[in-house]
């Protein structure tokens, strides 16, 4: 026993001088700059470490122990940097920050039954200083707003087409509903007045008529405006800001929500905060259970915390990050407000990746975030996002590609992207139109086994083009995705896997979507939108959304086949532009519902090849909006070779969607594909990690069930 003692004693020995020889390069914040860099001897900074890897022919891997690293600027990589490899002991034991702590609460009035804490932050921010996220105790808490995030406002507007409920026009969610809004322009600004329904103006009593900081947020569609407000009627009837004129395809109309933030005033829930700029001083109500003496507050001082950047002629190559948290970045809101952009497209992201070759990033998380996750840009190849956790987020996960077209796209075009196997997770915290994926101009990409949820707007988007014209988004395979709790009713027109413009050899399948629920008009599970042309759609599964479970708006020679579409709520399919051409090939699919319509918008008529699928009822009779399908077959010429029959699932309650009729299967040629493979794999710890928060859930579904009017 002793010589085995001693025997491993000497390899241990021989283990660290081994390390403290090793051609890595070792980093800690307990190190020393001055230091050799080696196990035994890290250097203390990041820089340090990689200005030696920069004139290192062999020492290209830093090593980063554990703790956390916090940044006042993005760590930058170049061309002189390709090779380097920056290792970390994984997420949660090794962090990358742009954060800072903040001093201690103190527990300073009570008010309407809340505490609310400050402090005080002259002497940390004696000069003026911006921000406008906060992180408290390991997530996002939300700047002071009304009406709360669980509030649940209520309104009825009589005969408004547009609201969430077109039966009776009520309207619950976690915004107000906007009256008619006025816009003059003068000089290139517009000028807006929101006439206020009067449960705004009560909220608004006592409140300066020149507020100083209170922003409103304009839900519109599938976009957000945010503007600083200038002025309040003296009645409080009426709002006032300026900026940039409306995008006349999509105003601020009767259709739209909105939300007040950024007063005082509105700080009355658990988990809401306010800064007084002109006072120095914070302010915060905590949620149930958290202790003033254990609360730990991050403010983030830096909006990128990684930039990869080489150029057109000279890209990064083979960059790789393991094993590293990325924490804490910022979206600033400046005076003039935010303009809307689809997506938030123009916003930036934490990790931003331009022109380089070969970056890999896996086993990292990116989290609480004002913007985005991660960006990789134009002229990115054969770059990959593996097994990463991407989650709290203020506006999307993952953007691939730039938004506009590279004029050579030999040279600039993004391709060969991979996302595989990560969890993107809980966005638009604070920009509502965050995608889980947002692909603009890249083809050859492969976003596939991803878990995609929590997000107000949709999954995965795809291209980047408005109509026919050239698209390079080519040959792109959108596969094994789960994506589910979208929407959240604040924005319309999304779906759970969204594209545009023509993307020939682009393929969807075996993905699960569901549980998408909109505010007005929307809310598809497989919605290709403008120009969709040449993409396949098979082997899907679309279930309790709240419109079609496949909608095209227009395009071209589709492919939509061997999906399975249960239980959407409005209509099952949907189909809107009439033209010459082909639009799609609907062949093999079937349909099960027990509410709703059948079909919506110009599904009857629109030129398309719809042939051998299935249809059923729970409960009820098969019917084509009035039509039986014999009669439905003479009036449209579609549908031979459908029928009606029930598939037999064999528990939908337990979300068991196999089915045993395989007559009827087999007679449609459907062939069954097993949905339990969506979603990422590995470990079950992995696994258990990617499932939605119950709290996240039961909230969805109550906001559906009052949107429904249930």
């Amino acid at each position: 026993m002793k010589t085995i003692t001693s025997l491993s004693g000497l390899a241990i020995l021989l283990s660290a001088l081994v390390s403290c020889s090793s051609d890595k390069i070792h980093v800690s914040p307990d190190g020393n700059d001055m230091a050799s860099g080696s196990w035994c001897r890290p250097v203390k900074t990041l820089d340090e470490a990689i200005m030696r890897a920069r004139s290192s022919e062999t020492g290209k891997t830093i090593m980063l122990g554990r703790g956390t690293w916090n940044l006042t600027n993005a760590i930058a990589l170049g061309t002189k940097d390709s090779g380097i490899k920056i290792i970390g002991r994984g997420t949660g034991r090794t962090i990358i920050s742009g954060g800072i702590e903040l001093p201690a609460f103190s527990v300073a009035e009570s008010r309407d039954g809340h505490e609310i804490w400050t402090a005080d932050l002259s002497e940390l921010f004696p000069e003026c200083f911006e921000f406008q996220q906060l992180y408290v105790n390991g997530k996002s808490a939300v700047l002071a707003r009304t009406p709360n995030e669980d509030g649940n406002q209520v309104m009825r507007k009589e005969g408004d087409k547009d609201r969430p409920n077109e039966k009776d026009g009520l309207a619950t969610s976690n915004c107000y509903l906007t009256l008619p809004t006025t816009e003059r322009i003068e000089d290139g600004i517009g000028y807006g007045e929101m006439q206020l329904d009067p449960v705004v103006s009560t909220v608004l009593e006592g409140i300066s008529r020149t507020p100083a900081q209170m922003r409103v947020c304009l839900l519109h569609k599938w976009d957000e405006t945010i503007r600083t407000v200038d002025s309040i009627s003296v009645d409080g009837s009426r709002l006032f800001f300026k900026g940039k004129p409306q995008k006349p395809w999509n105003h601020v109309d009767e259709s739209s929500q909105f939300i007040l933030e950024n007063d005082i005033a509105f700080l009355d829930h658990g988990g809401e905060w306010f800064y007084d700029r002109a006072t120095h001083i914070l302010y915060y109500i905590p949620e149930k259970g958290e202790k003033v003496e254990s609360t730990k507050a991050i403010i983030p001082v830096v909006e990128k915390l990684l930039s990869v950047k080489g150029s057109s002629d000279r890209h990064v190559k083979d960059v790789s990050i393991e094993g590293i948290s990325f924490q804490h970045t910022s979206l600033l809101v400046g005076p003039e407000g935010r303009d809307p952009q689809q997506s938030g497209g123009d916003s930036n992201a934490a990790v931003e990746v331009r022109f380089a070759d070969g970056f890999t990033m896996e086993d990292c998380e990116i989290v609480h975030t004002g913007n985005n996750g991660i960006w990789l840009e134009e002229g990115c190849r054969d770059c990959s996002v593996t097994h990463c956790r991407i989650h709290d987020l203020g506006i999307g996960g993952v953007k691939i590609g730039s938004m506009k077209k590279p004029e050579d796209e030999e040279l600039m075009l993004t391709r060969n992207i991979t996302v595989d196997n990560c969890i993107i997770q809980g966005g638009s915290r604070v920009l509502a139109p965050g995608a889980g994926v947002l692909l603009f101009n890249a083809s050859d990409c492969a976003v596939t086994h991803n878990e995609i949820s929590d997000f107000c707007y949709t999954g995965i988007s795809v291209g980047w083009n408005w109509g026919y014209a050239h698209s390079p988004s080519k040959r792109n395979d959108i596969s094994y995705n789960h994506i589910h709790h979208l929407g959240w009713g604040l924005l319309s027109d999304m779906g759970g896997i969204y594209t545009l413009g023509p993307s020939e050899g682009t393929t969807v399948t075996h993905n699960v979507i569901h549980h998408i629920y909109s505010l007005g008009y929307g809310g598809w599970g497989l919605y290709p939108d403008e120009g969709s042309t040449g993409i396949v759609w098979e082997c899907n599964l679309v279930h309790d959304c709240k419109s079609a479970g496949f909608h095209l708006h227009y395009g071209k020679e589709n492919i939509v086949r061997n999906n399975l579409f249960v239980n959407q709520f409005n209509e099952q399919l949907a189909a809107t532009r009439i033209e010459e051409h082909t639009s799609f090939r609907f062949v093999g699919n079937i349909i099960a519902y027990s509410e709703g319509e059948m079909y919506s918008h110009s599904w009857p008529v629109v030129n398309s090849e719809v042939r051998d699928n299935l249809y059923w009822r729970f409960g009820g009779e098969v019917d084509f909006n009035g039509f039986g399908i014999e009669e439905w077959k003479k009036i449209t010429g579609k549908d031979e070779g459908s029928f009606i029959a029930d598939p037999g699932f064999m528990n939908l309650a337990e979300g068991d969607y196999r089915m045993t009729n395989s007559d009827a299967l087999e007679k449609i040629g459907f062939k069954q594909f097993d949905w339990t493979e969506a979603g990422v794999y590995g470990s079950e710890e992995w696994k258990r990690l990617a499932e939605l928060d119950k709290a996240r859930t039961d909230a969805y579904s109550e906001t559906v069930r009052q949107l429904r009017g249930l």
